[in-house]
């Protein structure tokens, strides 16, 4: 069971239509909408993996970017574990990213962290060491949901996923690592989309726990240079509560403080 640890900071302003949740033990704040764009497990696992892999090569996290950023819950998970890292959030919906700005400041962020409001089918991120991307992932269906703000964050109209690899792409520096987070079953698709890439990509399956019969999710790895070999990942021991996590991933959240 994590300790709860509540950051020493005043509950921003909330907005009609939003809430403020503390996550992962207390360690992170959140605002984010009541009906609309809510935050997933898949935030947690993603900043989780970009940190260990970035660790596990070496890397020196100076600059780390989050492509598609919603309300900032990957770059803040991923920045209290990484305190020498500038933030860079590049999200398209502008009341996603005054959000993020606003969850930056609650989680003491701020001042080493930029958002910036684009299309990066337009606009192409700067280069960084990490790069984090949790694209749109759900495909459009007849009828897509009435709500705009889920709609564009959660469904890949086709172009999508595309243009979110391509930006993954350019934003990785020569020695630096992309990760990204994706249905299991839909894996096929950013091999797809990877095809015409001098990038290499490796797939490392998450599983709920080590027994389920088949991943949840793929959580994927780019990079120019040597990377380290795929191993199964679990949220959850077997038997465990979905309110408890893995040793490893419940070490990571202890880890996480504010630095300001």
């Amino acid at each position: 069971m994590l300790a709860p640890l509540r950051p020493p900071a005043m509950q921003p302003i909330l907005h009609e239509n939003e809430t403020f949740d503390l996550l992962w033990g207390d360690r992170v704040g959140l605002v984010q909408a009541r009906k609309g764009y809510r935050t997933s497990v898949d935030s947690l696992a993603l900043a989780w993996f970009g940190v260990r892999i970035a660790r596990q090569l070496g890397l020196t996290v100076e600059h780390l970017a989050d492509l598609g950023a919603g309300t900032g819950l990957v770059a803040i998970t991923a920045g209290l574990a990484l305190p020498l890292a500038h933030l860079h959030l590049y999200e398209l919906q502008p009341q996603l990213a005054d959000r993020a700005r606003r969850n930056l400041d609650y989680n003491g962020l701020v001042a080493r962290s930029t958002v910036q409001n684009l299309d990066l089918a337009v606009d192409l991120p700067l280069v960084a060491d990490l790069v984090l991307c949790n694209p749109p992932f759900r495909l459009y269906p007849d009828q897509p949901p009435p709500d705009p703000e889920r709609r564009l964050a959660h469904f890949d109209a086709g172009l999508a996923l595309p243009t979110f690899m391509n930006a993954l792409q350019h934003a990785i520096g020569a020695e630096g690592v992309g990760c990204l987070v994706y249905p299991w079953k839909q894996r096929q698709r950013l091999a797809d989309a990877m095809q015409q890439s001098n990038i290499t990509m490796q797939f490392w399956p998450l599983r709920h726990r080590p027994a389920d019969a088949e991943p949840v999710r793929v959580l994927a790895v780019l990079r120019r240079g040597p990377q380290p070999p795929p191993t199964p990942l679990s949220l959850h021991c077997d038997g465990q509560l979905d309110s408890q996590f893995a040793p490893e991933l419940a070490e990571f959240i202890e880890s996480l403080h504010r630095t300001a």
